[in-house]
């Protein structure tokens, strides 16, 4: 989130912000999940730079 609100230079709900990076185009879900974590494993995701010409 903290990468995001700086690039964008824009601050971000926290409560929202997983919900909103899920709606972005140029973010795409991977079939992979965090490894090597005693909590719950966070599902990984990928830039796609094709995407973001489009939008």
């Amino acid at each position: 989130q903290d990468l995001y609100e700086t690039v964008l230079d824009k601050k971000f709900d926290k409560r929202n912000f997983r919900k909103n990076v899920k709606k972005m185009s140029h973010v795409v879900p991977l079939d992979e999940k965090q490894q090597g974590v005693m909590h719950k494993p966070a599902q990984l995701f990928s830039f796609n730079p094709d995407q973001i010409e489009n939008a």
